[in-house]
């Protein structure tokens, strides 16, 4: 994919794999926009400060991220603990940030996505998440990541479904 111009919106952009993600679009002249509770931020890239947890503070920055060509959902939590020890807060944080974040973030560009006919959402899942995965230890982030492969499925399918039916009128 040529990236040169397109506006790349990176959520978890500060640290680890979407660092490096952020890293390689500047390196092909993407734009990006990296969206996250860190404000650190990858030289040339713009920040914006969003907990993704949070459904209010998405809205409130969707008018930044109306022009994204492409948006990598790549904000993740792991925590390893057996269930019967698993801290309840980190279990919602693993679910709100991995799932729901996804979902939330998916939802605030789709819409401007489709009426441009253009652009592409990349969900960043793991193989603990495909339904040969798993790991002891991991099952809130399975659950999660298994989550993420779910809906990336479904919305491939409802998309498609979409254009179809676009296609017959």
């Amino acid at each position: 994919m040529d990236l040169k111009g397109k506006t790349v919106v990176v959520s978890g952009g500060n640290s680890g794999l979407g660092w490096e993600i952020s890293e390689l679009i500047l390196e092909r002249k993407g734009k990006v926009i990296i969206l996250g509770k860190n404000p650190k931020k990858v030289n040339g890239a713009a920040v914006v400060v969003c907990d993704l947890r949070d459904y209010d503070q998405i809205q409130k920055v969707k008018d930044q991220l109306v022009n994204a060509d492409v948006l990598i959902n790549c904000a993740g939590v792991i925590a390893y603990s057996p269930l019967e020890t698993h801290d309840p807060k980190n279990i919602r944080d693993i679910i709100e940030t991995n799932l729901l974040g996804t979902i939330y973030l998916t939802q605030a560009v789709l819409e401007k996505m489709l009426l441009k006919n253009s652009g592409t959402i990349i969900n960043i899942s793991s193989t603990t998440g495909l339904p040969t995965g798993g790991h002891p230890n991991q099952a809130v982030y399975a659950a999660s990541k298994f989550g993420v492969y779910g809906f990336t499925e479904s919305l491939k399918k409802e998309i498609d479904d979409r254009k179809k039916k676009a296609h017959r009128s």
